[in-house]
C-alpha cells in the first residue's frame, strides 16, 4: 500500500513540475490568456492570419459589407503576399515586383520600400510600429513606419514563410534554406532550428510560446529553440498551422489531410479532402475549422473532424487562406480569380471578381472592409463603394428653363443613394456645380441666366462613400418654339396670291430664323410650300390656278423648331380665264365674216360722188 504521505508528495511534485513548464514556457512572465487577449483586442490585422496562433478570426463585423470595389491599389506584379493593417488602418502588402507598400487607409500610396527580389511573404507589424517581411532575395527586412530600413537578416534561401511575432518580441521566420529562425527585434540570431526542407509555412505561437511550423514534418519547438516533438506524415506541411483555444493545432498536409493534433503531437483525427492543401485553416468561436482545399472547395468541419459542409469554389483554393468575420461570414480567394464571401451555413453571400488568380489571404478591416491582394498586380478594398453614374440623362427645354430627368445608376455602391448632384456649364466639360436634390428625386428644373445660350449638364449620384462617375453629358437650349404668326391675310392679285402675317408675340426665347408656308385645296389639307426668311413677313404665291380655291397657313421657327399653325385663310381665284384658242378661234370667225361681208355687198356700200 502506498501511504498517503507518498501520495501528497507525488502529486506536489507533478503540480511543481507543470507549474515550472508553464513558468519556462512563458518567457515574459504575463498571463497566457492575456498575451493572446491583447492581439484580439489591441490589434486589427498585425500578421498572417492576424495573430500569433495564426485563427484568421476577426472581432470585427462585416454583415453589412455588399462586396463592391472601393479602391483598387495597383503595384508592378502579382499580389501574392497576404496583407496587414497596422493600427493607424496603414495597409501594408508586397509584390511580385519585389516592394513593400504601405497604402494609405483611401488607398493611395503612403511610401513603397524596394528589396532584391518578389515578395510573397506576408507582414508582420510588431508592437512598435516596425514592419517586418520576407523577400525571395534571402533577407527578412524590418522597415521603419517610415519606410526607411531599420535592418536586414539575411538567409540563405528565399524567405517565401510569413514572419510571426512572439510576446517577448522574437520574430519567427523560415527560410527555403530549412531554417526556421528566431531574430531579436535588433535583428541579430538568437537561435535557428534545421528542419531539413524548405520552409514555406507561416510559423504559429502558442500561448505559452511554443512554436509550430511545417517543413517535410510538422515541429513543435520550444522557445528555446529545442525540438518538442515533430510528427512526420506522407507528405510536406506547407500549409501554415492555426492553434485552438484549447491547444490542438490544426495544419494541411501535402496528402490532401487537415490534420488536428495534440499538443503532444499526437494526432486527433483527420479528414481527407481530394487533392493537397496548402492553404491554412482559420477556427471560429464555435471550434468549427474552415480551410481551403487544391480540389477547388473550401471545407468546414466540426471540431470532431465531421463536414459541415463543403462549397464549390469553381477551381482550386490555392495559397489564399480564409478568414472570418464577427458574424462568422468567411472570406477566401479562389484560383479562379474570385473573392468569396460565404454564410456561416455555407451558401454564397458574394463573389467579387478581380482580374486574375487570387492567392494573397484576405484581411479584415476594422470598418468591415476585406483587403486582399491578386497575380493580377492589385490590392483590392472591397467594401461600400461610390455609386455608378446616373443613366439616360436627358433634357428638356422650356422658355428661360431646362427640365432634366435621369434615371438612378444601375449599381447604388451598396448602401442608399443621398442625393443627386447637378452641375451646368456653358461649353462641354466646363459645368461647375449647380444645385443638388435629395436621393429620392430624378428630376431638376434649373432657370437658367439666358434663353439665347447653349448649356451643358452632367449628374452624379452620392452615397455615404462619394460621388459618383459623371452621367453622360447632355445639351439643351432654353426656350421653346415660338407662338404662331399673327393676323395671315391673303389677297388676290392678277399675277398671283399675296400673302401677308405679323411676327409671333412670343418667339419662345430664340430668335426666328424663317416663316414656312403650307398651301392646300382643301380646308386643313395644307402641305409644306417654301419658306421664306424670318426678316420678310409677305409671300407671293404666283403658281395658281383660275377657278380653284386655296387654303393657306403659316408656322414660325426657332432654333426649338416650328411654332403652331397661325390662323387658316381660303383664297378663291375666280372664273377660269379662256385659253389662248378659244381667243383665236374667235378671231378668225370675226374675220372670216368681214370678208364675207365685205366680197357680198361692198360694192353697194361704196357710193359714187354727187
Amino acid at each position: 500500500m502506498i501511504s498517503n504521505l507518498k501520495v501528497k508528495t507525488i502529486c506536489f511534485f507533478v503540480l511543481s513540475l507543470v507549474l515550472l513548464t508553464l513558468i519556462s514556457e512563458n518567457e515574459s512572465g504575463e498571463n497566457p490568456e492575456e498575451i493572446l487577449g491583447r492581439w484580439s483586442e489591441d490589434s486589427i490585422w498585425p500578421m498572417f492570419h492576424r495573430d500569433p496562433g495564426h485563427g484568421g478570426r476577426s472581432p470585427y463585423y462585416t454583415g453589412d459589407n455588399p462586396g463592391k470595389l472601393r479602391w483598387r491599389f495597383r503595384t508592378g506584379n502579382s499580389v501574392r503576399s497576404s496583407p496587414a493593417i497596422a493600427q493607424d488602418r496603414t495597409i501594408y502588402v508586397g509584390s511580385d515586383d519585389g516592394n513593400l507598400y504601405a497604402i494609405n487607409p483611401n488607398g493611395t500610396l503612403g511610401w513603397r520600400f524596394k528589396t532584391g527580389d518578389s515578395i510573397w511573404s506576408s507582414p508582420a507589424i510588431g508592437y512598435d510600429g516596425t514592419v517586418y517581411v520576407g523577400s525571395n532575395d534571402g533577407n527578412l527586412y524590418a522597415i521603419n513606419p517610415n519606410g526607411t530600413l531599420r535592418w536586414r537578416f539575411k538567409t540563405n534561401g528565399s524567405v517565401r514563410s510569413s514572419p510571426a511575432i512572439a510576446q517577448d518580441r522574437t520574430i519567427y521566420v523560415g527560410s527555403d534554406d530549412g531554417n526556421l529562425y528566431a531574430i531579436n527585434p535588433n535583428g541579430t540570431l538568437k537561435w535557428k532550428f534545421e528542419t531539413g526542407d524548405a520552409v514555406v509555412s507561416s510559423p504559429a505561437i502558442d500561448r505559452y510560446g511554443r512554436i509550430y511550423v511545417g517543413s517535410n514534418r510538422l515541429y513543435a519547438i520550444n522557445s528555446n529553440g529545442t525540438i518538442f516533438w515533430k510528427l512526420d506524415v506522407w507528405e510536406a506541411f506547407k500549409s501554415s498551422p492555426a492553434i485552438a483555444a484549447d491547444g490542438t493545432i490544426y495544419v494541411g498536409s501535402g496528402d490532401g489531410s487537415l490534420y488536428a493534433v495534440d499538443t503532444a503531437g499526437g494526432i486527433i483525427w483527420r479528414f481527407k479532402t481530394d487533392d493537397f492543401i496548402t492553404s491554412s485553416p482559420a477556427i471560429a468561436a464555435d471550434g468549427t475549422v474552415y480551410v481551403g482545399s487544391r480540389d477547388g472547395n473550401l471545407y468546414a468541419i466540426g471540431p470532431y473532424g465531421t463536414l459541415k459542409w463543403k462549397f464549390d469554389a469553381g477551381q482550386s483554393v490555392w495559397w489564399s487562406s480564409p478568414a472570418i468575420a464577427a458574424e462568422v461570414t468567411v472570406y477566401v480567394g479562389g484560383y479562379d480569380g474570385n473573392l468569396y464571401a460565404i454564410n456561416p451555413n455555407g451558401t454564397l453571400r458574394w463573389r467579387f471578381k478581380t482580374g486574375d488568380s487570387v492567392w494573397s489571404s484576405p484581411a479584415i478591416g476594422p470598418e468591415g472592409a476585406i483587403y486582399a491582394g491578386s497575380n493580377d498586380g492589385n490590392l483590392y478594398s472591397i467594401w461600400k463603394s461610390v455609386p455608378s453614374p446616373p443613366l439616360f440623362l436627358r433634357a428638356n427645354t422650356g422658355k428661360g428653363y431646362v427640365n432634366l430627368s435621369w434615371s438612378p445608376p444601375a449599381d447604388d455602391g451598396g448602401i442608399r443613394i443621398t442625393e443627386y448632384r447637378i452641375y451646368r456649364g456653358t461649353s462641354p466639360g466646363a459645368e461647375e456645380y449647380v444645385a443638388s436634390v435629395i436621393g429620392s428625386v430624378t428630376s431638376y428644373h434649373d432657370i437658367v441666366p439666358s434663353a439665347l445660350q447653349d448649356y451643358y449638364y452632367y449628374v452624379v449620384a452620392v452615397n455615404d462613400m462619394g460621388e459618383s462617375e459623371k452621367s453622360t453629358e447632355a445639351k439643351a437650349k432654353p426656350g421653346t418654339p415660338p407662338s404662331p404668326p399673327e393676323g395671315l391675310k391673303a389677297e388676290l392679285r392678277s399675277d398671283g396670291i399675296n400673302l401677308t402675317w405679323e411676327p409671333p408675340k412670343d418667339d419662345g426665347g430664340s430668335d426666328i430664323v424663317e416663316y414656312r408656308i403650307y398651301r392646300g385645296k382643301e380646308e386643313g389639307g395644307e402641305s409644306y410650300l417654301v419658306s421664306v426668311d424670318a426678316s420678310m413677313n409677305s409671300y407671293k404665291d404666283t403658281e395658281i390656278e383660275r377657278g380653284t380655291t386655296y387654303y393657306y397657313y403659316i408656322k414660325a421657327v426657332n432654333d426649338l423648331g416650328e411654332s403652331e399653325p397661325s390662323n387658316e385663310v381660303r383664297v378663291d381665284t375666280g372664273e377660269r380665264a379662256p385659253s389662248l384658242w378659244l381667243f383665236l378661234g374667235a378671231f378668225i370667225l370675226v374675220a372670216a365674216a368681214t370678208i364675207v361681208i365685205f366680197k357680198r355687198g361692198g360694192s353697194s356700200l361704196i357710193r359714187e360722188p354727187k
